[in-house]
């Protein structure tokens, strides 16, 4: 079979599945632990004690664990009681959800089903999973991994569903998000040295777009996007003089059309055409956290504490800002959700 009939079964398949499901938010909850420790530091009562000045890491005072739930609020599913399970995302053909349990220096790579069985320790006890990527069809990981070696500790694996050997990769700098998955094979691509040498000098990170033409990143403060092919043929790379200023960039819409990010708490949202920046526009209008598109890219789903509220709630809304919906409606935070 071509890769293109491929990639067309591929698509078809995730289709379906969007649609039979309406698409499923994954998304951690955090709950505070039934001690005296977590019940005063969530009254505030801690400040002025012998214990003033010693605030504990989050896995002593609380749990992590992960949820999914229905864009419509119904249907909440626990997948994880362990109380250590952070960052969750949906493989591309949404059958699987790869998140991390544990916490520094001891965070440990697992894939689950949607439903949470068949959970498969892939990556174990390393210092930090610093990020993680999906091959297109879904039965592979690329990881970044801060190792305990004190001259390179960042390493690329790749490990695989099926639990084979993990593979490791050279070049602690490729490891700052510039290997990437083949956008219609299971192939590691490494960067071309004359796009990095063309790019500003402090540029890691970067966002690609899902065909892989294009890459996002934050320079100077700003959003900046570049055509791959076209810098790393001429080396050079130029400002469009009309990027928006940007702290954070979550994702691609899946059809590489817009781009995800946040200034100042706020989620905003870039058109891109052809690897140009077009429309820009402060989706959120208030402060908020993580955020995801839905798969047909016209809607978002994100966290936020408001109304005077002191804990996080899912809300979903569309891309023009317009029927933003409170999902859930609870005591305690949520974080990291991922829409498929």
């Amino acid at each position: 079979m071509s890769k293109f009939g491929f990639t067309v079964i591929l698509l078809c398949m995730l289709n379906l599945f969007v649609e039979a499901n309406e698409g499923l938010i994954v998304f951690t909850a955090e709950k505070p632990r039934r001690d005296l420790y977590s019940f005063e530091q969530s009254i505030g009562r801690l400040g002025g004690d012998r214990r003033q000045g010693s605030k504990k890491p989050w896995w002593e005072v609380s749990t992590r664990d992960i949820y999914t739930i229905r864009p419509d609020g119904t249907d909440q599913r626990q997948l994880t009681d362990d109380g250590m399970s952070t960052r969750p995302e949906w493989s591309p053909d949404g059958r699987w959800i790869a998140y991390i349990h544990g916490a520094p220096p001891k965070e440990s790579l697992i894939v689950m089903r949607q439903d949470g069985s068949e959970k498969r320790k892939l990556i174990d006890r390393q210092v930090q999973v610093r990020d993680f990527w999906w091959s297109t069809d879904s039965s592979s990981l690329l990881a970044t991994i801060e190792t305990r070696k004190s001259s390179a500790p960042l390493e690329g694996w790749i490990v695989t569903v099926e639990n084979d050997k993990p593979k490791r990769l050279g070049n602690p700098r490729w490891a700052q998000g510039w290997n990437h998955w083949h956008a219609l094979d299971t192939e590691i691509i490494n960067p071309q040295p004359r796009l990095l040498k063309a790019l500003p000098e402090d540029t890691n990170w970067p966002e690609w777009s899902h065909d892989r033409r294009f890459i996002a990143f934050i320079a100077d403060g700003r959003l900046a996007t570049a055509d791959v092919e076209a810098v790393s043929a001429t080396q050079r790379w130029f400002a469009q003089q009309k990027e928006p200023p940007a702290n954070l960039i979550e994702e691609w819409s899946w059809d590489d059309t817009k781009v995800l990010f946040y200034v100042s708490g706020y989620i905003c949202v870039a058109t891109v055409t052809d690897g140009v920046i077009e429309e820009i526009w402060n989706l959120s209008r208030h402060r908020a956290g993580r955020a995801t598109f839905n798969y047909a890219g016209d809607r978002v789903a994100f966290t936020s504490r408001q109304h005077n509220r002191e804990n996080t709630e899912i809300y979903v809304m569309d891309l023009d800002g317009n029927h933003q919906v409170q999902i859930t409606n609870t005591n305690y935070n949520h974080f990291e959700p991922d829409w498929r």
